[in-house]
């Protein structure tokens, strides 16, 4: 286990959790929670986020979920595409052309730091496997 042979070099992220028995509500890091967990750590590194409404603390669930290597292809291309249609739900679609208001395809491809015609390929897979839930058995997007 890489955090018991050399630490752990990413934080959880958590978010104040007020009314509720826990005063804090995990975002990020489940994995990296667990694992201290097993290790048997009395502490774990941690960023406190504050004031993050539903729409931000999805966000960083979804970006977090999309950065994880163990993603299967199906689970990796629905979280792009409902990052894709969260941003666009908050700033609008964008029409095409350079400078116009709302968010397009290659905003998300900018916010994940891939190419665009592949953030494009991967929302279209997302909405064929909506379509077809047949192609979860395939083994690659290939």
């Amino acid at each position: 286990m890489s955090m018991q042979r050399h630490g752990q070099f990413v934080p959880i992220v958590v978010t104040s959790n007020t009314g509720n028995t826990q005063p804090w509500q995990l975002i990020a890091g489940g994995r990296r929670l667990a694992a201290a967990r097993y290790l048997q750590w009395d502490t774990s590194l941690a960023i406190q986020l504050q004031d993050l409404n539903s729409y931000q603390q999805l966000e960083l669930e979804l970006e977090e979920n999309i950065q994880r290597e163990q993603l299967d292809w199906t689970e990796e291309v629905a979280a792009k595409n409902s990052l894709h249609e969260l941003k666009r739900s908050q700033h609008g679609t964008s029409t095409p052309g350079p400078g116009n208001p709302g968010w397009s395809e290659q905003d998300t491809a900018d916010a994940l730091g891939e190419s665009q015609p592949t953030v494009h390929r991967d929302i279209e897979l997302a909405k064929a496997l909506e379509l077809f839930p047949e192609l979860k058995d395939e083994k690659s997007k290939a």
